[in-house]
Order: C-alpha cells, then structure tokens, then sequence
C-alpha cells in the first residue's frame, strides 16, 4: 500500500507523519512542491470552471498515481468542495488509473469514524494509541500555526533574516525523527523564535489577509503574496490556517456572525462569513489595509465582495481583490501587489502630514 495526499503548504509534514504512525506496513508518498506541470495535468483533465483548489488536487493526484501511489487521501466540505472527492475519482478511473480513494469528508468530525476507517484500511493501531497519535499531531500543527501568525507579523522587523531558516530547520528535524522528539525540537523552536532581533524602530505596514482558505494558505496558488508583503516590509496578518479550520472554525461562526452582524445576518458558507468578520477586525485595529484572495468564480467569496467593499467605504480602509485560475501569473500579482503596497505608503504619509 503506497499512500498519497494533495498537497496544501507545508501541512504535509506533519500528515505524512500521521500516516507512517497509523500505517506504519505502508509507504506514504507526501506530495511533491506543486509545479507548472502539477498544474498542467490538473488544469487538462479538469472541467473548464471548476475551482483552481480541484485542478491543484487533481494534478497532485496523478503525479502521485504515475508514480506507484495505491491509495489517495482527501478530504474537504462547506462549499462545492464536499462534492470534489467524487469527481476526483471518476476522472482518475476514467484516464485508466487503478487505485482506491479514501475520503475522509465522509466521516466529518468524528475521530471514532475517522480510526474506524484507519482500521478498515488496515492499521494496526489500538483506539487509545490512535488517539495518542492524533494527540502528538495535533500538537505540531498547533505550534506550526503559531510560530507561522508571529514570522508573519514579525519578518519585516528582523534585523537578521533568520526566521525562514529556523522554520526549515524545525519542519525538517519533524521529517527526520517522525515527531519522536517532540518536545524537545518544540522547545527549541519557539525558544529560537524569542530570542530573533528586531528592529522596533522600522515602520512598517499592516496587511490583513482575508479570503478561500486555500488561496490563503498554499503559496504557489496565490503567487506567493506573503512573501512579497513581507519583503516589501509589511507585517501580514491570516488568522486561516489547518488548527483553525478543523477544530475552531465550526465553533466560531457564531461569534463570526456576531462580529459581521451590521453587513450580514446568516452565515455566507465555507470562508465567507469568516472574510467579513476579519476584514471587520482589521479595520477596528487600525491596519492600513486589506487582501482579499480567491479562486476565480468562488462562490461564497463572490458573496462576501459587496460587504468588504462596504466596510472599505464605512472604515476608509482599501481592500485589493485577487483572483487566481491556473491561468494567473505570478508577475500580474506581483505588479498589482507592489502597487497596492506603494499606495498605502503613500496614504500613511499623508495622513502623518496632517
């Protein structure tokens, strides 16, 4: 059994180490950095419409399937999304490929239908040694999207550039020692993290970034946006990530519908009423401005747009729209992101004048 998943940021690190754990009689393929023919393959045997998340995916797949994988992981919900696992399949079975896909989106949330489908595909693990498993993982992620919120925040500061280093160094020592050590790598990490200089008298920006929870987090589909902010000396700030998406998200909506309540009164699906609230919270906080990224023709996204723009009118705060295909360039997004950032310069310099 060779097993493999789409990828989604850096979040393969700590799945792959899930899946040695709860499987360890198979080899786990992690996906590879998503590629110009990642994309190729996904886009040609993709319907034309259909959302970059499902072209992204299903590029992910073949490459995986020509490469021996025999079992394919997905998972996914809130929007047409739920119905991508599906569709995935019959393509893939249609091109000729023989192999067994796992959907974890049936099971929903519930951990003890999540193992028993673990156990199904024939893990050997007991119950309590699963949940100690998913207990360690849930742990990475956890100290993952913590130390990436602070680099965001904090890079355009650093008077050394050392934050991608020590961030390499811990994913990596997570690959190495299968998570075994824990603890003392975790300590380190965020040891390390404390102790970077930074140079608090720089003035810098605030960006917020809004948005499809993918655009948001995978780097080549939204043509690394946050690295470009952060090296035109921006401070970025996303509160999506995995930890948030999968245990807080469904808990929060209605403090979300609370915060987003003068623009909407019933929740918009998947991210959307997420955007509202954040692009709200952004701009009581006084941040300079906001970013709002999604996969061209994302419904729910295209649902928040009107709101945004009214909170851009009622907070004077600008807010850029970006929409991604597989057509988009990198190039296109970084001129319109250089001169979004150059804009705001300019705003804060008028209004220190005053």
């Amino acid at each position: 059994m060779i097993i493999s998943f789409p990828r989604l940021g850096d979040y393969h690190v700590p799945l792959s180490i899930m899946l040695r754990r709860v499987f360890p009689q198979a080899e786990i393929m992690p996906p590879g950095p998503v590629t110009a023919k990642t994309v190729e393959l996904g886009a040609r045997h993709s319907p034309d419409f259909v959302c970059m998340p499902f072209k992204y995916n299903l590029g992910n797949y073949i490459e995986a399937l020509d490469k021996g994988a025999t079992v394919l992981m997905g998972a996914g919900g809130g929007c047409r999304y739920g119905f991508y696992g599906e569709l995935h399949e019959l393509i893939l079975k249609d091109l000729g490929y023989d192999f067994e896909y796992v959907n974890f989106f049936e099971c929903g949330k519930s951990v003890l239908q999540i193992y028993k489908l673990c156990k199904k595909l024939g893990s050997p693990l007991s119950l309590p040694r699963f949940l100690l498993t998913a207990h360690s993982i849930i742990k990475i992620l956890a100290v993952m999207d913590k130390g990436d919120f602070f680099i965001r925040q904090n890079s355009c500061l650093e008077i050394k550039p050392i934050f991608d280093w020590l961030r390499d160094g811990y994913l990596g020592s997570l690959s190495a020692y299968g998570g075994k050590k824990l603890n003392s790598l975790t300590r380190d990490y965020s040891r390390n993290l404390g102790n970077v200089k930074f140079d608090k008298n720089k003035e810098t920006l605030r960006i917020g970034l809004v948005g499809e929870l993918f655009s948001l987090i995978e780097p080549t589909a939204q043509a690394a946006i946050e690295r470009a902010l952060i090296n035109s000396g921006a401070a970025v700030t996303r509160h999506t990530n995995l930890t948030y998406l999968v245990f807080q998200k469904t808990k929060s909506i209605p403090q979300l519908l609370n915060t987003a309540r003068p623009y909407i009164d019933y929740h918009l699906g998947a991210d959307a009423t997420g955007t509202v609230a954040h692009a709200i919270d952004f701009a009581e906080n006084d941040y300079d401005g906001i970013i709002h990224l999604k996969p061209f023709g994302c419904t729910p996204e295209l649902n928040a747009i009107p709101f945004l723009e009214q909170i851009s009118r009622d907070y004077k705060i600008p807010v850029l729209y970006l929409s991604f295909d597989t057509q988009t360039t990198p190039t296109g997004v970084g001129t319109r992101i250089e001169a979004f950032v150059e804009s705001l310069k300019e705003k804060t310099k008028w209004i220190t004048k005053l």
